[in-house]
C-alpha cells in the first residue's frame, strides 16, 4: 500500500500526533483539537496551491468533523506568531462540502490513513517486533511544511516546551 501511495501524483500527507499523557487540561477535547490542527494545515495547503478539497473522515468521527468544519468556516481564531496573546481569523474556505464519512472497510483512502497513523505510532512508540521504519517510507509524500519544528512535517500536540538551562 505504501508504494502505491507514493505513486499518486501530488498526494501529500499531514500528520498530527497527540501526546495525551502531556495534556495538562483534562477537559480538552482531544479529537476536536487534532482535527482542528489538521484542517488548518489542509486549508493552508489548498490555499498555497490555489486548490479546493474534500474531507473523508472515518465513519466514527463524522459528526465531530462536520460540526468543526462548519464552525471553522465562520470562526477560526489562530494565535499570532508575531504578536503573543493576539489572534487572527483564518476561515476554512477551500473545503468544498461537509465531510463525506466513509467506513474504513469501504475506502482505500481511509484504510491508507489508518495505516499511516499506525506507522507514525510505531515510529514514536516502538513495539517490537513491528517494523518501526514504515513511516520513513512515506517520506516522498509527507507535507513537510505542515510543521515549523519537525523535519518530517509531523505536528505534535501539545508541543514540547523549550528546555531551559539554569
Amino acid at each position: 500500500m505504501f508504494l502505491t501511495l507514493g505513486a499518486i501524483r501530488d498526494l501529500r500527507v499531514v500528520n498530527i500526533c497527540v501526546r495525551k499523557e502531556q495534556i495538562a487540561e483534562p477537559s480538552v477535547d482531544v479529537l476536536e483539537t487534532a482535527w482542528r490542527y489538521l484542517l488548518q494545515r489542509y486549508e493552508t495547503f489548498l490555499e498555497k496551491r490555489d486548490g479546493l478539497g474534500m474531507i473523508l473522515p472515518d465513519d466514527g468521527q463524522a459528526s465531530v468533523v462536520r460540526s468543526l468544519t462548519r464552525k471553522m468556516r465562520v470562526y477560526n481564531p489562530i494565535p499570532s506568531k508575531y504578536r503573543p496573546g493576539e489572534y487572527y481569523q483564518r476561515l476554512l474556505l477551500r473545503v468544498l462540502e461537509d465531510p463525506f464519512n466513509k467506513k474504513s472497510e469501504e475506502s482505500l483512502f481511509v484504510q491508507a490513513a489508518d495505516m499511516i497513523a499506525y506507522s507514525l505510532a510505531l515510529r514514536d512508540f516502538p513495539r517490537p517486533p513491528f517494523d518501526q521504519s514504515l513511516f520513513e517510507r512515506l517520506s516522498p509524500i509527507l507535507l513537510r511544511e505542515a510543521s515549523g519544528t519537525n523535519d518530517l512535517g509531523i505536528v505534535y500536540w501539545p508541543q514540547e516546551k523549550p528546555k531551559t538551562t539554569v
